[in-house]
């Protein structure tokens, strides 16, 4: 796929959701979930998000292009023109773009990809928040007694660390600097071994 073909992807997929294709071409959708069109089945289970699809059945995953794609059996460019003219997105599809839309769309890019980065990242903490509590579990099941202060200290940091998990909001006052701080803390004061953990 050339840059101009990617970067009408990126804008196509910004303007039409996977929620928006379904609704369009009329397939029945259940508390997010549809009867997957791509093996028979009567039991619905493709899970639908804005953003892509992912079948539980038989493992067809992708974005609103890709669904397009497979659902009418035709090639990525015929895909990005169909879905163009259906949600009339506007996209210069028989011209070259313009420097200012080359300009917007490799901008989206980099929005797309730093929020991308920041998502794993904040994956990353929530998972090292569970492996923490975890091994402090460990420490307190094999001292069910809280006899020494390694011990108590166990329990006191992993109610904190359920609380922060339970609170774990990344759209409302979410840190990823506060959240490695405690992170860090917790791992150099119990000597645990984040790799070995996993």
């Amino acid at each position: 796929m050339n840059i101009a073909a990617a970067e009408l992807a990126a804008r196509l997929k910004e303007s039409v959701t996977m929620p928006m294709l379904i609704d369009y071409l009329r397939i029945e959708s259940n508390r997010g979930y549809i009867c997957c069109p791509f093996h028979s089945e009567k039991t619905p289970s493709m899970k639908i998000w804005d953003d892509h699809y992912k079948c539980y059945g038989c493992g067809e995953y992708g974005d609103v292009i890709s669904f397009t794609q497979k659902y009418y059996n035709i090639g990525f460019i015929k895909a990005v023109e169909m879905l163009n003219e259906a949600f009339n997105v506007g996209l210069p599809m028989n011209r070259k773009m313009t420097p200012n839309e080359i300009r917007r769309a490799r901008e989206a890019q980099q929005r797309r990809n730093e929020e991308k980065a920041r998502s794993d990242r904040i994956k990353e903490q929530f998972n090292t928040l569970n492996i923490l509590w975890a091994s402090l579990d460990r420490i307190i099941i094999d001292h069910p007694v809280p006899d020494n202060e390694r011990t108590a200290a166990a329990y006191r940091d992993r109610q904190y660390i359920a609380y922060l998990i339970d609170y774990f909001n990344p759209n409302e006052g979410y840190s990823e600097a506060f959240f490695s701080t405690q992170i860090n803390e917790i791992t150099k004061q119990f000597n645990i071994d984040l790799e070995r953990s996993l």
